[in-house]
């Protein structure tokens, strides 16, 4: 299975980058090769890499716990998978509470380099993929108008975003209903949790109560095996128009 992506190569062996450099090419990876930490340093100031491959003991230094600290203080956030043939657990350890993704043990197996690379990558597309729903979400519940109602409708916002109480918007259809509810979202303690907006009329009226909190097996025809309510962890913006 080929890949994609840029692959920041960083080992003062040149044998290995040599080795690595052209396994991760021929599978269709882009590879920039560093020597040292402070070589990878600069490149990181003219490349975004999608995954860092960092070598623990590069003598004279920096090594690659220091030059993973570095890259952390700079605000790079791109996985980093570890490799050493010398690394003590401490060292394990403390790479993992830096942000490394994984800590591989030479001799290297090119499967095991594979998968892990392969592993960063998808949590790096995880990743975006969430900064751009997050993003979505503060563009949907982005509130315009500064009038004396809008205004009001804030201080609302302000007032019951921060409790734990359920909030009942009315409206008619097209007057921002849903846009309260992400706004309320944005501003509560479950911010960082998805927002589901779910479209009542769309369900059968005997079966709203089972789909937003959950049912036990048997308790209706269908009703093949239970579920537990989700609302718990998420915020809910439901839609019942006519």
């Amino acid at each position: 299975m080929s890949g994609s992506g840029q692959i920041l190569l960083v080992d003062d062996e040149a044998n290995i980058r040599r080795m690595l450099g052209a396994l991760l090419r021929n599978e269709g990876f882009t590879v920039t090769e560093a020597a040292s930490g402070n070589a990878a340093l600069l490149l990181l100031d003219q490349t975004d890499p999608d995954v860092v491959l960092l070598d623990l003991m590069m003598p004279p230094g920096p090594d690659g716990l220091e030059t993973l600290t570095r890259m952390r203080d700079r605000g790079r956030t791109a996985p980093v998978i570890m490799m050493s043939g010398k690394a003590q657990l401490t060292d394990a350890v403390r790479a993992v509470k830096l942000g490394a993704f994984q800590f591989l043990e030479k001799p290297l197996t090119l499967e095991a380099v594979l998968v892990t690379v392969r592993s960063a990558l998808e949590l790096n597309r995880t990743r975006a993929e969430n900064r751009a729903l997050h993003a979505e979400l503060a563009r949907r519940g982005t509130l315009i108008g500064g009038g004396p109602a809008m205004q009001q409708v804030r201080a609302l916002i302000a007032r019951v975003a921060p409790t734990e109480a359920r909030v009942l918007i009315t409206g008619e259809s097209g007057t921002g209903k849903e846009l309260v509810a992400a706004a309320i979202h944005e501003e509560s303690r479950r911010k960082g949790r998805p927002f589901v907006t779910v479209n009542c009329a769309a369900i059968p009226r005997d079966l709203v109560e089972s789909e937003m909190f959950g049912h036990e097996r048997g308790s209706f025809t269908g009703a093949t095996a239970g579920s537990s309510s989700p609302t718990e962890a998420h915020s809910f913006s439901m839609k019942s128009e006519i």
